[in-house]
C-alpha cells in the first residue's frame, strides 16, 4: 500500500510540474492555458479515482465450513457479504471489522460450523475457532 501511495504522490508532483510548465514556460495565450489546466485536472482526478480503490482493497476473508451447503448462499455479517458455496465462504464486499470471534460466530450461526477462518496469511487459531463455534 505504501508503494501505491508513493506512486500517487509522484503523480501529483508530475501534475504540479505540468501546471508550472503551462503557466510559466508556455507562450500560449491565457485561454489555452486554462483549457490545458482543466484537461490536466480531469486526468489527475480520473487517475486518482482509479488508483484509490486498488490501494484500499483488502484481502477477502474466507471460512471453511464443516458440512457443505446444499445451495449457494449469501450471508450478511456486520454489513459484509459472504458468498458461500459447498464448504467455502468468502467475502464479496468490505471487510473492516471482520477479524473478530464475534463476526466469525455470526457467520457460523447463519452458515454452520466453521473449521477455518481468516485472510491470506492470517487465520484463527484453535482457541479462536472454538469460541467462534461455541453455542450462545
Amino acid at each position: 500500500m505504501f508503494s501505491q501511495c508513493a506512486a500517487a504522490v509522484a503523480g501529483a508532483l508530475r501534475f504540479a510540474a505540468c501546471i508550472h510548465f503551462v503557466r510559466r514556460v508556455s507562450g500560449a495565450p491565457d485561454n489555452l492555458k486554462g483549457v490545458l489546466m482543466k484537461k490536466l485536472g480531469i486526468l489527475l482526478v480520473l487517475g486518482a479515482g482509479l488508483a484509490l480503490p486498488q490501494a484500499a482493497a483488502a484481502a477477502p476473508y474466507t471460512a471453511t465450513l464443516a458440512k457443505p451447503l446444499s445451495a449457494v448462499k449469501e450471508v450478511i455479517v456486520n454489513s459484509t457479504i459472504f458468498r458461500c458455496e459447498g464448504t467455502a465462504c468468502a467475502t464479496t464486499s468490505r471487510t473492516d471489522g471482520m477479524w473478530s470471534v464475534r463476526a466469525c460466530h455470526k457467520l457460523m450461526q447463519k452458515a454452520g460450523t466453521i473449521t477455518a477462518y481468516g485472510t491470506e496469511g492470517k487465520s484463527f487459531d484453535a482457541d479462536q475457532l472454538k469460541s467462534c463455534n461455541a453455542s450462545d
